[in-house]
This record gives C-alpha cells, sequence and structure tokens, in this order.
C-alpha cells in the first residue's frame, strides 16, 4: 500500500494508469469505476488480469466519510464478488477518518491464482552410479576417503526407483469469480532400460538383476558390470559391487577391490585386498608386501605373477611367471609352467606343475598337495551355523514351552499376544529348516573331502634343496637339487615319495 501516492495519478489513454508500490515497482492497472463530486473523488481500478482490485478515495466534506457496506456495495456493482478484503477497507475508511484526505491506491480484492501442476518427477530409492564422490561424515565428523560411495548395490526383486506422474494443478479464480484453470504439470520423459521391470499403476521400478542403477537425466538403466578406465586410488576409493567389476588400470596399496561376480585388473596390484566369488584375474602381477590378499571363493585366480600376499581360491590358480614369498591355497590345481615357487607356503588339493620349486639359495619352501584344508575350513563354518541355530530353537522353545503341545491354551492369551505367539513358532519352523540345509550341505562336503584325488607334482626344470614336500599324510623334505621334467608322487606304500619321469598331469587348467 502507499498511502501517500496522490489521488490524481495521470491517467493514459483507453483507462490505463500506473503506480509504483513500497518496492518501487511499477504496477499497471485499468481504471473500473470513478467518480468526483464536490463531496468526494473515488477511482477503482483492476491488474489487466483481473486477478486484484485497488481503491483510492478522497473526501472534500467529512460528513460524506464511507462506511464498509458502501465500499462493498461499490465493488459489487463493478461485479467484484471474489476475495474482498474487509480487513483493508476498514484500513481505508480509519485512514480517512483519521485526517488524511487521500489515502491509496489499497488492495481492496485478491483473486486467488491458480498453482500450475507440478511435472512428473523421478525419487531415486537407491542412488544412481556417480562419477564424483559421496563422501559420509561418520558421528565424530571425520571423512574416510576411500569411501566414495560412487555406486550403491541394487539387488534383484528390490525396489530401486519411483517415477511419480505430474499433477494438475489447482485452479484459480478471478476477483470476478471466474474460474482460472491451471496448467498441468508435464510428464517425465524418462525410458525404462535394460534390467529393470516398472509397474505402470505405482509407478515403482524393480530390479531384475544384482547390478548398479545408471541414470543420464533420459533413460534408466541397471548393469552388473562396473567398468573403471583408471587407476584405483583417491578419486575411486574403495570398490564393494555384486556383479564383475573391470578395472582397466592399476591398484593402488591400501584399497579394497569387491566384485562379487568377477574381477579383472589389467594393471598391477599393491598391497590391496581383492576378492570375488567368481574368478580373479590380474594381467599384471599382485605385489603384496605381507598384508595383500586375494581371495576367489568359487572361482579361480590368474595373474602374471604374485609376490608377499595370500592367494586362495577353491578353482585353479594359474600363474605366468612366478609366486614369491606367498600363501597359495586352493582346492583346485596350482599351474605355474614358466616360472618358480619361492618361499612361502603353498597348498594345492589337486596337484601342481611348475618350471621350478625353491632356490639354490635354500630357502625354505612349503609344498602342499592333497590335504582338505578347505573343506575342514567349510565344515567348522557350518558347525558354528548350527550351534548358533541350536542356542536360539532354546531360546524360542523356552518361550512356548508352557503351552507346547495344547492347542487349546493359546486361546487363554490375550488376542493382542495371539500373532506373537503364532510369530514365534514361524520362527522356530524356520530355523529347524535352516538346520536341516545346514546338515546337509555338511554331509555334501564331507563325502566329497573323502573321494580320493591323484597326488602329483610336475616340475618342469629343478626342485632345490631345502623344500619341503607334503602329498596327502606323507611328508619329506629335499636334500638334495632334483632335475626334471619329473614327477613327485606317493610311493606304492604310501610311506614316502617317488621322482619319477614326467607323468601327465591328471587335469588341465580351468578354462582350457
Amino acid at each position: 500500500m502507499d498511502q501517500s501516492c496522490p489521488f490524481g495519478i495521470p491517467k493514459t489513454q483507453h483507462g490505463v494508469v500506473w503506480f509504483r508500490n513500497q518496492g518501487g515497482e511499477r504496477t499497471r492497472l485499468k481504471v473500473l469505476d470513478e467518480k468526483k463530486d464536490e463531496f468526494r473523488m473515488y477511482r477503482l481500478s483492476i491488474t489487466t488480469n483481473h486477478m486484484t482490485a485497488f481503491l483510492e478515495y478522497e473526501i472534500f466534506d467529512r460528513d460524506f466519510l464511507p462506511d464498509c457496506r458502501e465500499l462493498e456495495l461499490l465493488l459489487n456493482k463493478n461485479e467484484i464478488h471474489y476475495g474482498i478484503d474487509r480487513e483493508c477497507l476498514r484500513m481505508l475508511i480509519r485512514l480517512l477518518g483519521e485526517g488524511n484526505k487521500r489515502v491509496g491506491p489499497i488492495l481492496v480484492a485478491a483473486g486467488l491464482p491458480p498453482i500450475p501442476g507440478e511435472n512428473g518427477t523421478i525419487d531415486f530409492l537407491i542412488k544412481p552410479s556417480s562419477e564424483t564422490a559421496r563422501y559420509t561424515p561418520d558421528e565424530s565428523g571425520k571423512i574416510n576417503y576411500h569411501e566414495t560411495n560412487l555406486i550403491e548395490n541394487a539387488l534383484a526383486e528390490h525396489d530401486i526407483a519411483m517415477v511419480r506422474p505430474p499433477s494438475k494443478g489447482e485452479d484459480g479464480i478471478t476477483i470476478y469469480g471466474k474460474k482460472i484453470v491451471a496448467s498441468p504439470g508435464k510428464p517425465l520423459n524418462v525410458r525404462i532400460g535394460d534390467n529393470i521391470g516398472f509397474n505402470p499403476q505405482s509407478g515403482l521400478c524393480t530390479a531384475k538383476i544384482d547390478g548398479r542403477l545408471m541414470f543420464d537425466g533420459h533413460t534408466l538403466s541397471l548393469t552388473e558390470k562396473y567398468s573403471i578406465n583408471s587407476d584405483v586410488d583417491l578419486s575411486v576409493g574403495d570398490v564393494n559391487f555384486v556383479g564383475s567389476v573391470d578395472i582397466h588400470g592399476q591398484v593402488l596399496d591400501g584399497f579394497s577391490i569387491k566384485g562379487r561376480k568377477e574381477v579383472y585388473i589389467g594393471g598391477t596390484v599393491g598391497a590391496c585386498n581383492v576378492w570375488s566369488e567368481g574368478d580373479v584375474s590380474i594381467n599384471g602381477g599382485a605385489i603384496g608386501k605381507g598384508t595383500g590378499e586375494i581371495i576367489s571363493e568359487k572361482g579361480s585366480i590368474r595373474a602374471r605373477y604374485l609376490k608377499n600376499l595370500l592367494a586362495q581360491a577353491k578353482g585353479d590358480i594359474i600363474i605366468q611367471n612366478e609366486i614369491v614369498g606367498c600363501k597359495v591355497m586352493t582346492m583346485g590345481a596350482l599351474f605355474i609352467e614358466k616360472g618358480s615357487i619361492l618361499g612361502g607356503e603353498t597348498n594345492a588339493f589337486r596337484g601342481i606343475v611348475a618350471e621350478k620349486i625353491g632356490s639354490s639359495l635354500g630357502i625354505d619352501t612349503s609344498i602342499v598337495v592333497g590335504t582338505t584344508w578347505y573343506f575342514e575350513e567349510q565344515m567348522a563354518k557350518i558347525r558354528k551355523a548350527i550351534s548358533k541355530v541350536d542356542l536360539y530353537l532354546q531360546k524360542l522353545s523356552e518361550e512356548v514351552s508352557p503351552i507346547a503341545g495344547k492347542a487349546n491354551r493359546i486361546k487363554d492369551y490375550p488376542k493382542t499376544e495371539h500373532h506373537l505367539i503364532q510369530d514365534v513358532a514361524t520362527q522356530i519352523k524356520n530355523l529347524r529348516t535352516r538346520k536341516e540345509e545346514l546338515n546337509r550341505e555338511y554331509a555334501s562336503i564331507l563325502a566329497e573331502s573323502r573321494k580320493s584325488y591323484p597326488r602329483q607334482i610336475n616340475v618342469m626344470e629343478m626342485v632345490y634343496p631345502g623344500v619341503r614336500i607334503r602329498l596327502g599324510e606323507i611328508m619329506v623334505q629335499i636334500r638334495k637339487p632334483h632335475k626334471g621334467p619329473l614327477t613327485i608322487i606317493p610311493d606304492s606304500k604310501g610311506i614316502s615319495v617317488r621322482l619319477v619321469e614326467m607323468k601327465k598331469f591328471p587335469v588341465k587348467p580351468a578354462g582350457k
């Protein structure tokens, strides 16, 4: 409101006037009604969009001070019925009554502007992959710069996003009572891509596979591969992905790489932890510096060389050049046809093929073939899991023992507790099912561990003194060099080993 605005605002052609509000903004008004006589003068103006009305008033005789009813009738006469602000009308009358000869323009009616509909949106239930680090401080405010959170794992059959439709908006109304239709929002232009299910009724997007979510602004898709076209350093951080990880560069010291399906690394690997349920392939080799680990829980490991680290696989371990100072454990076979095993401990259940074992310096090198370390480790884990199930079963059974075997007793409990009792019974049933599964798994591993496999070591060039060899329960130490090609197998009595002319190795490397 501009109380200082003079009544005699110049009127342009076609009844259009301008005035400035307190913010200095000019507002274009159309004069709707005006009158001047010997007692008073007023001008009623409206904005050109018919959304607001302003009244200017001047009195020459105080006996003709208007009242609220009179002003409201003035508005109604000009067909203004909606949004009349009676408080502003009373203020105008009060200002005139306080001695102000001229008051206005004052806003006396306002329509309701339409609210446009909101455009369609997409709400992510998990974060799409990013090229920029998304650090999360811990409770103390510290940031772990290895946790860049570039990807968030999407799990099959889990909802990953919600596509929301546009809203219609809310209609407005002019001071004349005329409806103003709101502009509806625009639907989101998004394409549902590979490996994602979409429910058009709910708008929910559901993952069909385990993977990472990708969104380029137009297409929503899910992929089970994560490619890194650089080295793994602080710009990438640790990697923990449910699919396949493909690293084109090297992995620097101190990082963790987890790719549940498989891991491929094009360069070298430093003192890092590399894990996969599937195969692990390292094109450039790995130097673990005593802390590195490379683990394939269900697949094989391939590398150019391994130095000072732990390498463990259920499948074969296939090395191009050499293994130095490592602890190697595989339930498959170890193949290193163009290199040597120097130092450390090597345990290969199904045998070893190597160019050389040990060195002329007599470095302590332990070679084990045919022991069931993996089976023993797995059976120990299962026994521990069964013990936990038994303990929980005992606890739940004690909770329901007062009504066990007495079906009618549940009626004695309040109805509010019936579902709790039924939940406990369901938990007991599920735990018993789980125990049966664990027992079957234990029996399967035990049967596998009792199978007889050939125990054989093939050496192309040389076995050096100082090498300790164990074939099953047979343990010997090599006292002098033995030139290859040769095969080391148990003797017929099973009390020592024989070094014989090279025999065909009983298994082929994985993938051949």
